[in-house]
């Protein structure tokens, strides 16, 4: 089915034109191409005032809008984690970290003036998560543990490396509580 823009005067297929139930075939008398250049116009002449709205629902409706955001996040954190799983190890994401590479190389100053600000402002959260690291033996931690031996860093390693500094933690504590022992009320009970 094809319909005339009122507008432009073309003829164009109706999936050309916005869905409108309050018209005759339930689509709007201007095309999209037509409606998309006048809002265009519109929000050119109007940006100022249009800013200034959008700002004063903001500040007005802004737990409202958290809240809305919030479940949002929640209802697609899934969706949205694979989505990014994807690309990450797709052909997009090494382009992506090739960019990345390049430009922490080419802006060396730059990225350590923006990193000491960020772990400045940021520091006591920064430390927490290291200890944590440290202590529950998440991941970033065992692979930065591998990378300072010069190990590659694969999943197998990783748990491994894990396995092996729980071994290590329980032998430390083991160590500790026979220093602890006091070997004369042994004697003094047998």
């Amino acid at each position: 089915m094809e319909r005339e823009c009122k507008k432009c005067g073309e003829v164009k297929a109706i999936e050309g034109f916005m869905k409108n139930k309050q018209c005759k075939h339930g689509r709007e008398y201007v095309c999209k191409e037509c409606e998309r250049s006048r809002a265009k116009l519109y929000y050119q002449a109007h940006k100022e005032d249009l800013k200034r709205k959008s700002l004063r629902y903001y500040t007005r409706n802004k737990n409202i809008i958290s809240v809305r955001w919030k479940k949002y996040y929640e209802k697609t954190k899934k969706e949205r984690s694979a989505k990014q799983k994807i690309l990450r190890n797709g052909p997009w994401g090494e382009k992506e970290r090739e960019r990345d590479r390049t430009y922490r190389k080419n802006h060396r100053e730059k990225k350590r003036a923006q990193d000491r600000r960020y772990y400045g402002k940021h520091r006591d959260i920064l430390i927490l998560k290291q200890r944590e690291d440290v202590i529950y033996l998440r991941d970033r931690y065992v692979s930065a543990l591998l990378r300072e031996a010069g190990n590659p860093v694969s999943p197998e390693l990783i748990e491994g490396k894990r396995e092996s500094v729980l071994h290590r933690r329980e032998l430390k504590n083991l160590k500790e509580d026979l220093k602890s022992w006091d070997y004369g009320k042994m004697k003094s009970k047998s």
